[in-house]
């Protein structure tokens, strides 16, 4: 067995109720907390809460803490979306944040939560560059000290989950839209959050879209770091992404027609939460990277979008040795068919979108000008595979 690092600081506690049975956590990181989330959520559409925020409301009630709500976040969220929100979460300067929703409630929250460490410098230094060191050195206290630049302090920080994809609420990255670069880009994986609370009963509201397209982000966030180069041979890697593999093969046919049981929620929220342990001890690769386009430019959700490309990039492997056993486990008897499949749910949600030869010609050069994530590919990769890939996820929307 080769030698491997395993890194997970936040504490998981999955189940139904799962809030409502330790209420008590809410009371041990300060008095003062800011939910981050968005007005969906909140009931601005609806008029309706949702029941995700209900319970942690009850919760911060119950052990006497002090809250406000920001409920600004939006899909796919931009560095200077997170700047604003973090202006106003500084004036009220909570002793830890609440993270209710999806990926991109999420990733919005983990990027406060820096930003706010680190006041007065340049936010994408924050966020990417070398402000920030790779690891957090301060010790979590629970107390923060707006500015306190002698240690920069950790800000406390939960995560509630209510989708089953992007694997955030576990994970120590945030994917934002960087205006600098007109791409989107991924932190630096050490802004973890201090308890994750996932329960089933959230997800079983979701859409048919939003669900098939959470499950494959969720798959893609196991199977790619299964089979790239700088992780495939990592045990702890291995051993996550394949007990990913098997819950998806028992819900995978039910998933794509749309038919979900209860049962088969409860299996995805706890594939997803899986997978983002695998890819917490890996990293995503081409996949992810390759969607990143359709998010900024197209606007598609950011699961859909990564999701879309899984198939047609195994078709480029010459060893296919790990790539069959993967497929194996989640129940296809080919490449052929996990693309078909992969297809057949998510193109149908990707209707009325049209891509031009010259945006794919575009998007396959800032692809392959990403040397990491071309590196992440464990055969020799070239321009035109990258392209071919491309072709191939979007031959029905290309245009001309």
């Amino acid at each position: 067995m080769q030698n491997f690092n395993y890194t997970m600081p936040s504490t998981l506690i999955f189940g139904d109720h799962c809030i409502e049975k330790n209420v008590k956590v809410f009371g041990t990181l300060g008095k003062k907390a800011y939910i981050i989330t968005g007005p969906v959520l909140n009931g601005k559409q609806t008029g309706t809460k949702h029941q995700s925020v209900i319970d942690v409301e009850n919760a911060l009630k119950s052990q006497g803490v002090e809250y406000r709500i920001f409920d600004g976040c939006i899909p796919n969220p931009p560095v200077l979306e997170c700047v604003k929100a973090t202006q106003i979460v500084s004036e009220y300067a909570p002793d830890f944040l609440v993270a209710v929703g999806g990926g991109s409630n999420i990733d919005t929250t983990k990027a406060i939560e820096l930003l706010l460490r680190y006041p007065g410098h340049d936010p994408y230094e924050v966020l990417f560059g070398d402000i920030a060191p790779e690891r957090p050195t301060a010790e979590i206290t629970g107390t923060w000290c707006m500015g306190a630049s002698d240690d920069n302090k950790k800000i406390p920080f939960i995560t509630v989950a209510t989708t089953a994809g992007t694997g955030s609420e576990i994970t120590g990255a945030s994917v934002l839209d960087r205006e600098d670069i007109d791409n989107k880009a991924g932190t630096k994986p050490f802004v973890w959050s201090d308890y994750s609370f996932v329960d089933p009963r959230y997800i079983k509201t979701c859409d048919t879209k939003l669900s098939q397209s959470n499950a494959l982000d969720a798959l893609g966030h196991g199977l790619e770091p299964y089979i790239d180069t700088g992780s495939k041979d990592h045990f702890m890697v291995q051993t996550y992404s394949e007990m990913g593999f098997r819950l998806f093969a028992e819900i995978k046919e039910r998933l794509r027609s749309g038919k979900m049981t209860d049962e088969d929620y409860e299996k995805q929220m706890l594939m997803s939460t899986i997978m983002g342990f695998s890819e917490t001890q890996g990293q995503t690769g081409v996949p992810h990277g390759l969607g990143y386009p359709l998010t900024h430019v197209k606007g598609l959700p950011h699961g859909l979008a990564c999701g879309a490309f899984e198939g047609e990039y195994l078709k480029i492997f010459k060893d296919t040795s790990k790539v069959d056993n993967a497929l194996k486990m989640m129940g296809f008897s080919s490449i052929d068919d996990f693309a078909n499949y992969v297809h057949d749910v998510l193109d149908p949600h990707m209707e009325g979108m049209t891509v031009t030869r010259q945006e794919i010609e575009e998007w396959t050069d800032t692809f392959y000008n990403t040397e990491w994530r071309v590196l992440r590919h464990p055969e020799k990769f070239d321009r035109e595979d990258v392209k071919g890939i491309y072709e191939r996820t979007l031959a029905k929307f290309i245009v001309d």
